[in-house]
């Protein structure tokens, strides 16, 4: 943990979110696909937004880059992503890219090059924030 970090605070993170996650997916602790020692790298990226206008927003769409040094580790079922910089989105079982001897291949995690989230409704004034989470690569 980085300086001035409250490890019971970093823990109880790792442990909402991660176990969140394994629910979503429907898998138990040893399912995890994260160990003890990768959660210490694991990272929660945040992205706030509100309302500042004076009308309500509909389909509002936050669209963000995984960084080169962030590997997407957990995304929600139905997360819009990108394996192509950002040209096209849609579920990531839905998208394939070309493996080493150049064949078609399934997409996975480590592919991800963007996400999208659609807010359907932001009332006036009001606020929220969407977030993924990485490694470290």
């Amino acid at each position: 943990l980085g300086e001035g970090v409250d490890g019971k605070q970093a823990a109880n993170w790792v442990i909402s979110e991660l176990f969140g996650a394994l629910n979503r997916l429907g898998k138990d602790i040893g399912e995890s696909p994260v160990s003890p020692k990768q959660a210490g790298d694991m990272l929660k990226l945040v992205f706030d937004y509100q309302n500042q206008n004076n009308v309500a927003l509909t389909n509002f769409i936050i669209t963000c880059v995984v960084p080169p040094s962030v590997k997407a580790k957990a995304i929600d079922p139905g997360q819009l992503v990108s394996v192509d910089g950002g040209k096209t989105f849609d579920l990531l079982d839905r998208l394939t890219v070309a493996g080493p001897d150049g064949q078609s291949r399934p997409a996975s995690l480590a592919d991800i090059t963007n996400l999208r989230w659609i807010i359907a409704q932001i009332d006036i004034g009001a606020k929220g924030s969407v977030h993924y989470l990485g490694t470290v690569n």
